[in-house]
């Protein structure tokens, strides 16, 4: 996996270096050579200078420091390789260069007022940290806001009428305990609900919904585990819950999430294709095969895209007249078109109908480059009509100092915050 990095990589060169001694001495060398390349920084010499630039402009206080001790520890790492301690040489040279990664996002410019959030998948908190020490740790450490996945497809996380008590909230109301520390350390709380997907659902439910066919299905007929948009049952369950949440939670939003279909091979269920032949007034003899080839393709794939886009339309209709001011969000995929549009997630127009009050994209990537095409292209997408709030995977980055370069050029390009993907990394 791409998490924890430095501890695998550590894990690994000690594996091999146990069965090949010779690789030591080499990879002590690259280790203590690569401290100091940190975001633009190519040397300890070049992160020097970019400290002292910064101070002039008035930042990267105690950036300085940092980099003193960065370069204590390069002199000792090469000390100890020279004695052929490389083992101890590669550990002072990962210690110099988390230094130089903490001096080096010292030096960049920070903003008085943005979003701040983390994604927080687990509905008990980080680890085995609880409630207190989470929200806690994640003020300190500067971010105002908390996304946190408290209701699925079939289970949630706090006690519903509509829906199981998840197993894991182990038997409590964890989103009662998550609002007490938000609002202890001063910290918006997001419940965050995975829409029609079924990857968390009561085995008992997942029958039920099986049983009144409220389940997708692909081109090929298999069922598919997501509830269809075009079911009113299922319609009338993403709206009910969400409305539940905020009638009896003071929670600061609700967050949809994979509030579209799986695949763009989904969904040809009965349903879809009764009230298709009905909006087009044909009767396709073979389903959905004769439709494959037909010139009503477009046009079915814009109906499907309506569907969901209906439910959205819906779920902002209930979430408002049921509580005023809260705040509804959504996480969607980073190209409008084709990608979004060929899963059903018609995110430009949900914008322009003013059913969200923010968005966020999920431009997980390890390239600026890419990561600046994204953004560019959603700013002037959203077109100032609500926030960006970019979202980014910071478990895929070496380190803070390539999140800081990410942050960096979201805000430069016009974004007006971010959302980390994810904090129990």
């Amino acid at each position: 996996t791409k998490a924890d990095r430095e501890t695998k990589a550590s894990l690994l060169v000690a594996m091999v270096g146990h069965f090949a001694p010779e690789v030591w001495p080499g990879a002590a060398e690259r280790a203590v050579s690569e401290v100091g390349r940190v975001g633009r920084a190519k040397s300890l010499a070049a992160l020097r200078s970019l400290v002292a630039e910064a101070q002039e402009q008035g930042r990267a206080k105690g950036a300085e420091k940092a980099l003193d001790a960065a370069e204590e520890l390069v002199e000792r790492a090469d000390a100890a390789a020279e004695k052929g301690r490389n083992h101890e040489a590669i550990y002072l040279a990962c210690e110099a260069q988390r230094l130089a990664a903490d001096a080096y996002v010292r030096t960049l410019p920070t903003r008085t007022s943005e979003m701040r959030g983390v994604w927080l998948a687990s509905p008990t908190g980080v680890s085995d940290w609880g409630w207190d020490k989470t929200v806690r740790h994640l003020k300190r450490m500067g971010f105002n806001a908390l996304f946190v996945n408290m209701a699925w497809g079939g289970e949630v996380a706090y006690r519903s009428q509509y829906l199981p008590l998840s197993p894991l909230a182990r038997g409590v109301d964890q989103l009662a305990l998550c609002l007490d520390a938000c609002k202890r350390y001063g910290v918006e709380c997001h419940v965050w609900k995975v829409n029609l997907s079924l990857g968390r659902c009561a085995p008992t439910l997942f029958w039920k919904f099986t049983g009144q066919g409220r389940l997708q299905k692909d081109r090929n007929g298999k069922t598919v585990r997501w509830l269809c948009p075009a079911h009113p049952l299922n319609q009338e369950l993403e709206w009910t819950i969400l409305d539940e949440v905020v009638r009896k939670y003071p929670v600061d939003g609700v967050h949809l999430d994979y509030i579209r279909y799986p695949r763009s091979d989904c969904c040809y269920c009965d349903r879809c294709r009764a009230l298709f032949e009905k909006a087009v007034g044909v009767k396709f003899e073979t389903w959905p095969q004769e439709l494959m080839d037909s010139p009503l393709n477009p046009q079915f794939r814009r109906w499907r895209r309506d569907r969901v886009t209906a439910l959205v339309k819906t779920i902002a209709r209930h979430v408002r007249a049921a509580r005023p001011g809260v705040e509804l969000s959504a996480a969607v995929v980073p190209a409008a078109y084709p990608d979004a549009y060929l899963l059903g997630q018609d995110w430009p127009k949900w914008v322009e109908q003013g059913y969200l009050d923010f968005i966020c994209p999920m431009d997980y990537t390890t390239d600026l480059e890419h990561l600046s095409r994204q953004v560019r292209r959603q700013v002037m997408a959203i077109g100032g009509k609500i926030p960006v709030y970019v979202g980014l995977g910071s478990w895929m980055l070496q380190d803070v100092s390539d999140l800081a370069d990410h942050i960096s050029l979201a805000r430069k390009l016009g974004a007006d915050g971010d959302v980390l993907f994810h904090y129990d990394d």
